[in-house]
């Protein structure tokens, strides 16, 4: 008799899991899961490795001494917060490859990283990446409170949001990661605090 071990588990709630954030009933029911589904393994072993990965790279960005970043990218704001004032984005793009599982669809290993820093223009344009199958976003978290945590929002020329999650935070950096990049078109990169705007940004996928 085969056993049911339902649907598989969201890659967010996997990098909840591996980062120790999900709530106990949460987390017992996705380790139920993990006992008996080999795909859901495979897929928590690369969200650990991306982690682990993102961790050490923040670390590193950390130690080393703040560069003059191209400026690219005005902050537009859609809220009035008088501690934020007038900001633009500085940019620095690099790829990298990066493995991983995706249902439903061939294995894509590009991805692309974004670099998204306040700086003291206000007439630079919004950074623009290609579409890829990872987007990372490297976001300025200097400024902000650590409690309650930020959360990532990617709205597009609509209104209307397309993705949304918690960035994995280190310090005055933080990264977040769209497993799926967003479709070419303009957007913005909102952080939230609480529910509370705090910062936006522009950014243009090719």
């Amino acid at each position: 008799m085969s056993y049911d071990i339902g649907p598989h588990v969201n890659s967010d709630v996997l990098e909840q899991y591996a980062m120790g954030r999900l709530a106990e009933a949460e987390k017992a029911s996705v380790e139920e899961h993990l006992l008996a589904c080999s795909r859901c393994q495979t897929d928590l072993e690369h969200a650990e490795a991306f982690i682990r990965t993102a961790k050490t790279a923040l670390r590193a960005m950390n130690r080393r001494p703040a560069s003059r970043s191209t400026r690219a990218g005005a902050m537009l704001s859609w809220f009035s917060v008088p501690v934020i004032g007038v900001a633009a984005l500085g940019l620095a793009i690099g790829t990298f490859l990066h493995s991983q599982h995706a249902p439903d669809a061939a294995p894509d290993s590009s991805t692309v990283e974004v670099r998204l820093m306040t700086s003291r223009a206000g007439d630079a344009a919004d950074p623009q990446v290609r579409a890829s199958g990872v987007l990372i976003l490297d976001l300025d978290a200097r400024d902000l409170p650590t409690d309650p945590p930020l959360e990532v929002q990617v709205v597009n020329s609509a209104g209307t949001q397309v993705w949304s999650g918690t960035p994995l935070r280190s310090g005055d950096s933080m990264q977040a990661k769209l497993t799926r990049s967003p479709a070419p078109g303009r957007y913005w990169v909102r952080l939230t605090s609480g529910g509370k705007p705090m910062r936006e940004f522009g950014l243009s996928i090719e």
